[in-house]
């Protein structure tokens, strides 16, 4: 509820945003941590032995592969917008 009544209470452009903010950096260098803990690095040294390690491999190899990309974007956006306003 405290969501919906900040919501309201919002005037000006950020009332008609359809959009989501910018990721922090920090937010971004915790998710990389966090894949690093659960999937190690050596772990795409080698050929993966188990269908189990080829998702988990495919899962955090493109997330590391195309986070940092789409925090460049969301980033540019967001200053494109908080700039121009359209």
């Amino acid at each position: 509820m405290k969501a919906v009544k900040t919501r309201a209470a919002t005037k000006g452009a950020a009332a008609t945003r359809k959009h989501a903010e910018a990721m922090a950096l920090e937010d971004l260098q915790k998710i990389m941590e966090w894949s690093e803990g659960k999937c190690l690095n050596e772990m795409f040294d080698n050929a993966p032995s188990h269908p189990d390690s080829v998702a988990l491999m495919n899962l955090h190899g493109l997330m590391r592969a195309l986070y940092p990309s789409l925090f460049v974007l969301m980033l540019r956006y967001d200053l494109h917008i908080s700039i121009w306003g359209t």
